[in-house]
């Protein structure tokens, strides 16, 4: 498999638990390559059971820093579980393969971001990632944690990416009305439960 060529797409990997070609996911994307640096020096001479342990502890057992977007966006309220049924209904019609987390997950979002165009994906940056994604970087800032260098790149990337303009905080998108295709009704819920993570 060759390396990517995105920095969406190796940046989604970043954020996937590691396993034995982790190192590879940034290689052959110069864009990232120095910014990801510290990281790299961060984890250097740690085993793959250490980095899985370092992973596990940042992401799956800090609610604050978890990697499902919706949660940043919507805490437990209604409207997450609608964001999820949306993602998954994007994710389908752009083919983006789900990797068993759930449709919310920042590994599937940055990949659905590598597949839309240009205009739905600097909307979609706009309304729902980078507002989360600051959200995580905040929970990391001065914990000398490797993963948040990766976090703060994802930040940096997804704020350059052109025609990207943050809302104002206190603004939520509930209307997922980006994909003017395929809207998110609430009777979409009921065709299709997904569970809480």
């Amino acid at each position: 498999m060759s390396a990517p060529t995105s920095p969406y797409v190796a940046l989604a990997r970043l954020l996937t638990y590691p396993d034995e070609r982790y190192a590879e996911f940034a290689q052959g994307v110069p864009e990232i390559l120095a910014e990801l640096k510290p990281f790299s020096v961060g984890v250097e001479g740690l085993s793959q059971t250490e980095l899985q342990e370092l992973f596990t502890r940042t992401f799956d057992l800090n609610p604050t820093c978890t990697l499902e977007v919706g949660w940043h966006l919507y805490g437990e309220e209604y409207a997450r579980g609608a964001f999820m049924v949306s993602m998954r209904e994007q994710m389908r019609r752009l083919s983006v393969e789900e990797n068993g987390e759930l449709p919310d997950h920042l590994t599937h979002l940055l990949l659905l971001v590598d597949a839309l165009e240009p205009e739905e994906r600097a909307e979609f940056i706009s309304l729902y990632l980078l507002p989360a994604v600051r959200k995580m970087a905040k929970a990391l800032e001065g914990k000398e944690n490797p993963y948040g260098v990766v976090v703060k790149t994802v930040e940096a990337v997804l704020d350059r990416t052109p025609g990207v303009e943050v809302p104002p905080e206190e603004q939520k998108a509930y209307e997922f009305h980006i994909f003017d295709n395929e809207k998110t009704k609430t009777s979409d819920l009921q065709e299709e439960e997904i569970p809480y993570g």
